[in-house]
C-alpha cells in the first residue's frame, strides 16, 4: 500500500486501466486507499465497533495522505491494537473484493471477526515458533503440536464445556454451539441454539455464554470449565467494572447466572483451533437449532 501498490480503482485508473472510479461498497465517493480502507461508512463502522475511529479520524484530519497516516497511528497506537488496526485493514479489503468479485456482501460483524481470528492464528503460529525455539509448556489444557493446539486431559471429575457463536448474514441469525467433554475428553453433550437479528460479535457471544450457563445449570453440573474464544468477553466476565451498555448488561446476567449455580467452575478463553467442533456447531445452528 505504502508503496503505491494497492489496486484501488483511483490506482487502476491512475495506471491506464479503464474501470468505474466508485467504491465498490458505497457506490459514491472515489475509490482510493484512505476512503475503501477508513472513510467508506462501512470502514467507519468497523472502526468503530473495535474502538478505533477516534484516534483515526483526529489522524485523518492531521495527514490526508495514506502513508503518513498509517504511520502516524502506528507510533500512536499501543501494541495489541497496532496487530488489531492492520488485521481490520486486511478484512476491510477482503469484504470489498468479495463483494467485487464474487456478489458477496458482509457485515460489519464478520469484518471484525474475521480479523480477530486471523490475529488469533498468527499468535499461535508466534507461540508455536517460540515453544520449538524454547521447549516451554504451552497454557493449561492445551498443547502445541506442529500448528495445532491438543486438547490435554483434565483434572479427575472434570468437564471442558466449549463455546462459540456463528454469525450468518444471510440469514439474519446467530448461531450458537456447544459441546460438553469428560476428563477424559469423551464426548458428553452437546447442544445447539440460534436467535435473530444479527448483533455485534462480543454481545452474540455473551449470549452464548449465558445460553450455556443456563444450559449447564439445569442439567446440575459443576467443575466445569466454560470456554469461549473471545477475550474480550472473558476480561470482561472475570472483572468487576459496572457497565451499562448492551454488552455489560449481558455479561452483569452471566456472572448473575455463574455465581448462583457454580460452586468449582471456570469461565476461561482459548483458541479457536482447540475449539473446531464447536465451530462448526456454531455454524449450522441457525439450520438446526436443537439438542444433540
Amino acid at each position: 500500500m505504502c508503496r503505491g501498490c494497492f489496486p484501488t480503482r483511483a490506482r487502476l485508473l491512475s495506471r491506464g486501466i479503464h474501470c468505474p472510479n466508485v467504491c465498490v461498497m458505497c457506490g459514491t465517493n472515489y475509490e482510493d486507499s484512505i476512503h475503501v480502507l477508513l472513510e467508506c461508512p462501512g470502514a467507519m463502522q468497523a472502526w468503530r465497533e473495535v474502538n478505533l475511529w477516534e484516534i483515526i479520524n483526529r489522524t485523518l484530519r492531521q495527514n490526508y495522505n495514506i502513508d503518513a497516516l498509517i504511520f502516524s497511528l502506528l507510533d500512536q497506537l499501543p501494541s495489541m491494537h497496532k496487530e488489531l488496526f492492520v488485521t481490520i485493514m486486511w478484512s476491510l479489503w477482503k469484504r470489498r473484493n468479495l463483494k467485487l468479485w464474487q456478489q458477496q456482501n458482509e457485515t460489519c460483524m464478520q469484518v471484525v471477526e474475521r480479523a480477530r481470528h486471523l490475529l488469533d492464528d498468527w499468535r499461535t503460529a508466534q507461540e508455536v515458533r517460540s515453544h520449538k525455539a524454547t521447549d516451554n509448556h504451552a497454557q493449561p489444557n492445551s498443547v502445541i503440536h506442529g500448528h495445532v493446539i491438543e486438547w490435554t486431559k483434565l483434572a479427575y471429575g472434570r468437564y471442558k464445556c466449549n463455546i462459540d457463536a456463528s454469525f450468518s448474514d444471510s440469514l439474519n441469525m446467530v448461531g450458537i454451539g456447544i459441546c460438553i467433554r469428560d476428563d477424559q475428553g469423551e464426548f458428553v453433550m452437546a447442544k445447539t441454539n440460534c436467535f435473530s437479528p444479527l448483533c455485534d460479535v462480543d454481545v452474540g457471544k455473551a449470549i452464548g455464554l449465558h445460553t450455556t450457563l443456563q444450559w449447564v445449570a439445569d442439567l446440575h453440573y459443576d467443575h466445569v470449565d466454560f470456554v469461549l474464544d473471545s477475550k474480550s468477553v472473558i476480561e470482561r466476565f472475570n472483572s468487576n467494572l459496572v457497565d451499562s451498555s448492551e454488552l455489560g448488561c449481558i455479561i452483569q446476567a452471566c456472572r448473575q447466572l455463574f455465581d448462583c449455580n457454580f460452586q468449582n467452575s471456570h469461565v476461561e478463553f482459548n483458541r479457536r483451533q482447540a475449539n473446531g467442533v464447536t465451530h462448526e456447531l456454531a455454524r449450522v445452528a441457525p439450520s438446526h437449532a436443537s439438542s444433540l
